[in-house]
């Protein structure tokens, strides 16, 4: 994949020299091949306080000697706890492996483990301060540290084990990805920074390469690493560190004042490399990056943006604003229409209405019946959401008679269940039986889009009014029994979808029950009619 600043898409490193008597420690950002470079303020429209990394280095030719214990104040040998197994790969101070934990008779438990000699440490306080941060968070999205083991020689951190590689290696492989992954990954990048920005950590190096999939699956959760550039920040303190890697650094970085709110532009360039194949501000060199940074012009070239959402790039352009005051926090980016109105995490469509299905088989009944009442109209209306489920169940419907056999889509979640048996798949199927109102033993498109339609859509306003005005058929503003006699044409679960719907016990089903019903917010709504009936008693 090629990107916008004219060479093959490459990792981006961060260096740290440090001193423990130095009060502001010296980050360094380098490149793969090493330019050892710095960025500088740009704020005169060009490269100032040129940094002399050959003349500070000269200095301290020989590492930090590190006494035993330092970290940790106790001896403990890893190898007293852990078998080591395969070479993950190197990190910024050592190798990588996968250890298996002796006191797990199964055998099946392993972590990560991070073997740091002490003659490579230059210095412990990154070292320390990404410990530190990392005891301070717990997160799904979040490297989790286990322990640390600490030898006379030698430091191990333990830590979770992520096997599905970096985030980096998922865009260099696919050029770029579906706005549906695109969303499912920034999403999950949002959760960790808003997080972090809660615990008042700010991370300063996110890029793809610090983000990793914890197994070796397309649908894996996502994790944050490396937080060896993170420090705790105080309300409405800048910050002036030189830290960050060069495509993803925010421009107030380099000019040596910034807060929380730089993890959100890098966060937005990751959004925009994932959606377009390319960064937005690019060079063939570090400077003409940085420059191009503090420039911050950012574009939507046709060939990369012309099948991309409004909605996409709108929340791009808020991620990657100058302005820091109007530049999105990860909270109100989460709350982003892009992001908010994307079920199941924006997943591909086929998966998205496979959950959806699950879901719609422990509907109450009368959601169930309500909901082909929503897909009807849909349909009718040619809403967008009923014309992507119909080009879904056109790729599903193999002899285009206009149905699909209960048992093909059994076999259909099958497929996309990973290993199942056969108890499993015999509920499966009563449960798809269950999709299909009319026991034709085929779903037609109207059954197959209300049990698959995302929860966004049928929960607006205007399709629970409609679903509702389809049982109120006299127009007296309640669902009666001979109403749903006639909807269900039987009167078999007409007292179980009363008893359930009914909240204030008057025989009828008002609007706000039934919306209470179809929000699956029965508890609440009938603490607020109870409440409402106790004011009407003392009065």
């Amino acid at each position: 994949m090629r990107l916008s600043y004219g060479f093959l898409l490459t990792r981006t490193s961060t260096c740290t020299y440090t001193r423990s008597f130095i009060p502001s420690p010296v980050r360094i950002p380098l490149s793969k091949t090493p330019t050892h470079r710095s960025f500088h303020s740009h704020a005169q429209g060009g490269l100032r306080h040129p940094f002399k990394l050959g003349n500070f280095l000269q200095k301290f030719k020989s590492p930090l000697i590190l006494t035993p214990e330092l970290l940790t104040g106790e001896h403990r040998d890893i190898k007293d706890y852990y078998d080591f197994e395969d070479k993950l790969g190197f990190g910024r101070y050592g190798e990588v492996y996968i250890g298996r934990l002796k006191s797990d008779p199964s055998g099946s438990t392993r972590h990560a483990i991070k073997v740091i000699p002490k003659s490579k440490v230059r210095g412990l306080y990154d070292l320390k301060q990404e410990i530190d941060m990392l005891e301070l968070l717990d997160h799904p999205n979040i490297i989790n540290i286990i322990d640390v083991y600490e030898e006379p020689h030698t430091i191990h951190i333990v830590t979770n084990l992520c096997t599905g590689g970096e985030l980096f290696d998922h865009i260099v492989k696919k050029g770029t990805v579906s706005e549906s992954d695109a969303s499912r990954f920034t999403k999950q990048i949002l959760e960790a920074l808003a997080y972090c920005h809660g615990k008042h950590i700010v991370h300063r190096d996110i890029k793809p390469e610090n983000i990793l999939f914890k197994a070796d699956d397309e649908m894996s959760p996502l994790c944050l690493v490396d937080f060896g550039m993170s420090r705790i920040f105080k309300d409405d303190e800048l910050m002036n560190a030189s830290v960050g890697s060069p495509a993803y650094v925010a421009p107030e970085v380099l000019d040596l004042s910034y807060d929380e709110k730089c993890d959100i532009w890098s966060a937005g360039v990751i959004l925009y490399l994932l959606l377009s194949g390319e960064v937005p501000f690019g060079g063939k060199t570090d400077d003409e990056i940085y420059s191009a940074v503090a420039k911050a012009k950012l574009e939507f070239p046709q060939r990369n943006w012309a099948n991309i959402s409004d909605e996409a790039i709108d929340l791009v352009k808020h991620l990657i604003e100058v302005d820091i005051s109007k530049r999105l926090s990860a909270e109100a980016a989460l709350n982003h229409p892009w992001i908010a109105s994307s079920a199941a995490n924006r997943k591909e469509p086929l998966l998205a209405a496979i959950e959806n299905m699950r879901l719609f088989t422990s509907h109450k009944k009368l959601k169930r019946i309500a909901l082909g009442y929503v897909a009807s109209h849909l349909v009718k209306t040619k809403e967008s959401e009923a014309v992507k489920l119909q080009k879904l169940f056109k790729t599903l419907d193999n002899n285009n008679d206009g149905f699909l056999p209960v048992d093909q889509v059994v076999q259909v979640i099958v497929d996309n269940s990973g290993s199942v048996d056969e108890t499993y798949k015999r509920q499966l199927e009563d449960s798809v039986r269950e999709i299909d109102t009319d026991r034709s033993g085929s779903l037609d498109i109207e059954e197959f889009i209300a049990a698959a339609m995302q929860q966004a859509t049928y929960l607006k306003e205007s399709h629970i009014n409609a679903a509702f005005q389809k049982f109120d058929t006299d127009g007296s503003g309640s669902i009666s029994r001979e109403e749903l006699i006639a909807a269900l044409g039987s009167t078999a679960d007409v007292d179980d979808i009363m008893r359930h719907a009914d909240l204030n016990k008057d025989g009828v089903i008002d609007y706000p029950e039934f919306e209470a019903v179809m929000r699956e917010k029965s508890f609440e709504v009938r603490k607020s009619l109870s409440r409402a009936r106790s004011r009407h008693v003392s009065k």
